[in-house]
């Protein structure tokens, strides 16, 4: 089992949004990103149970949160060419519709 870890979203509309991480409700909330595939399986993280082609990826060169495929734990490290190619989704429709307060 991995270490808890904390959605975050920022809407740009209800059905499209983009997801981040933290390891702490008060830390730093990173991007997330996909090692294997167009970030489709990060829909997870709002309750989608499928996994939508529906990202936009850019490919980074920071320090994020990532892993390969659904249901496995994250891994936080660098991401961009130097350990392999690595892409953020620069946002996401996943199905799921979340209404801001």
């Amino acid at each position: 089992m991995g270490r808890i870890l904390y959605v975050g979203v920022v809407l740009c509309s209800p059905t499209q949004y983009k997801i981040f991480l933290s390891d702490s409700i008060n830390g730093t909330f990173r991007n997330i990103a996909d090692y294997s595939g167009h970030g489709q399986d990060h829909c997870e993280l709002v309750g989608a149970s499928s996994d939508p082609p529906s990202s936009w990826l850019d490919q980074d060169y920071k320090t994020c949160y990532w892993r390969y495929i659904r249901g496995e734990n994250f891994a936080y490290g660098a991401i961009g060419h130097d350990n392999g190619h690595r892409w953020y989704g620069r946002w996401y429709r996943c199905g799921v519709t979340i209404h801001g307060q």
